[in-house]
């Protein structure tokens, strides 16, 4: 995937039209549909607007490398708490405080070093429809 092409995924699953994505990006239409089409180089200014105000990776948007989304490490905190407590939940909750929070630590683990693929994963794993 170009970069033209990671643009125009940010916009439609933000569900924006080109304009109203340029206006965003605070670029002209005409310059946005450029950079979407790889006339056009993407200015850096662009590009901070758009990893901050759509909470997009600089290393996705730039390489394609990496997870698409920045997640704050206390968002993942979060996301590791629920995944464990769902597991345990599952697998009958007869957990001590020390299990759990191994439970936890490792489905942090996972989530750090894998981005919205190993939530993806996760998701699969906790639905049952992956295998071990």
């Amino acid at each position: 995937m170009l970069i033209g092409e990671r643009l125009k995924f940010i916009r439609q699953s933000v569900g924006s039209t080109q304009a109203v994505f340029a206006k965003e990006c605070e670029v002209s239409p005409r310059a946005y549909a450029a950079y979407e089409l790889g006339e056009r180089d993407l200015p850096v200014q662009a590009v901070v607007r758009i990893c901050e105000k759509f909470n997009v990776s600089a290393n996705w948007l730039l390489l394609g490398k990496g997870a698409m989304r920045t997640t704050t490490l206390a968002a993942t905190i979060v996301k590791a708490k629920r995944y464990a407590q769902a597991f345990i939940e599952n697998d009958g909750g007869i957990y001590d405080e020390e299990r759990r929070a191994v439970i936890e630590a490792k489905f942090q683990q996972h989530l750090l070093d894998h981005g919205d693929e190993g939530e993806a994963a996760l998701k699969l794993f906790m639905e049952g429809k992956l295998d071990e």
